[in-house]
């Protein structure tokens, strides 16, 4: 995890839960994190479960993913990532690199 230069959160998808809800951050996420026990914050993300309460934050919270393929890199916003059939926008040749959250997500 880090800072971006505008005060927001960078997560690495291989970020565990643990290591999330062990945190300080402020806005709710290690609280959410808590809940988890072992695994990936990628992982679960990638999994799309509906009515997952991590995937359920990171959209309110205006979470944009970071995607990359050998065609580039492309940056999707939550509510367009999160399908409504329970998949994800994440192409078969793609993978996730970062979750990033706004600077107003972490006051």
């Amino acid at each position: 995890m880090r800072e971006t230069a505008d005060g927001g959160l960078e997560i690495s998808p291989a970020t565990t839960y643990g290591a999330l809800a062990a945190s300080a951050l402020p806005g709710g996420l290690a609280a959410v994190a808590a809940g988890y026990g072992a695994g990936t914050i990628g992982r679960g993300v990638c999994a799309a479960v509906c009515g997952d309460a991590m995937n359920l934050f990171l959209l309110d919270a205006g979470a944009v993913f970071t995607l990359a393929s050998r065609r580039g890199r492309r940056e999707v916003p939550a509510a367009a990532f999160f399908l409504a059939a329970g998949g994800t926008a994440l192409g078969r040749d793609e993978m996730l690199l970062a979750i990033t959250l706004p600077a107003s997500t972490m006051r």
